[in-house]
């Protein structure tokens, strides 16, 4: 089976990475103080936002991404289970690609976008190896070569630090800027006003 999950030109427009559904996300929907601490980020460093399903987590990114790539910058989206499983595509012969072809381009991009991470796994659980391999990998890949990650997730560092280990933690903390992002769940709201339709 041919993948076609890549392609070779990376990022040609912001539409090939932004879903339809965040298509319209922008800065100015964004609270004054994350916007202001985006603007001051430095270009090797990304934001790790976490909170609870619904607050709005992958409409920022979405938004920071597309800011980006205005300003030029070449970025990449992902799931972060879209990932594994591209990855687990090179064992069984669902891509001709191998593993380490998939996250070079992963390593190499400007700014990446991980959405999701630990979400798989329940609070008090255990990573598998391979995912731990995975991420601490690409952490490391891009820390070394001070590439900016952008990481959503439903876990607190605390949190993930137990999924994964305290390694992964550290490493977030040396790669993101860390932002607790509160409030209702949007989507709930959203289907409460919309009469549950």
């Amino acid at each position: 089976m041919q993948y076609t999950g890549w392609v070779d030109d990376c990022c040609p427009d912001w539409q090939s990475e932004i879903p339809e559904r965040y298509g319209s996300a922008t800065l100015a929907d964004l609270p004054k103080p994350l916007q202001e601490r985006f603007f001051g980020l430095p270009t090797d460093k990304g934001f790790f936002l976490w909170g609870v399903p619904g607050v709005g987590k992958t409409h920022a990114m979405c938004a920071f991404a597309k800011d980006l790539w205005t300003q030029g910058w070449e970025f990449r989206r992902i799931t972060y289970e879209q990932l594994c499983l591209d990855i687990r595509g090179t064992y069984d012969g669902t891509t001709e690609l191998s593993e380490r072809t998939i996250l070079e381009r992963l390593w190499t991009v400007p700014k990446l976008f991980i959405e999701d991470v630990g979400v798989t796994v329940s609070l008090g659980h255990q990573e598998s190896d391979f995912s731990l391999r995975t991420f601490t990998t690409l952490l490391d890949q891009r820390l070394e070569q001070c590439k900016a990650t952008f990481i959503t997730s439903n876990k607190s560092l605390e949190a993930l630090a137990t999924s994964f280990d305290e390694r992964v933690a550290s490493r977030l903390c040396q790669a993101c800027d860390v932002v607790c992002v509160k409030g209702a769940d949007r989507r709930r709201e959203r289907n409460h006003h919309d009469g549950g339709r």
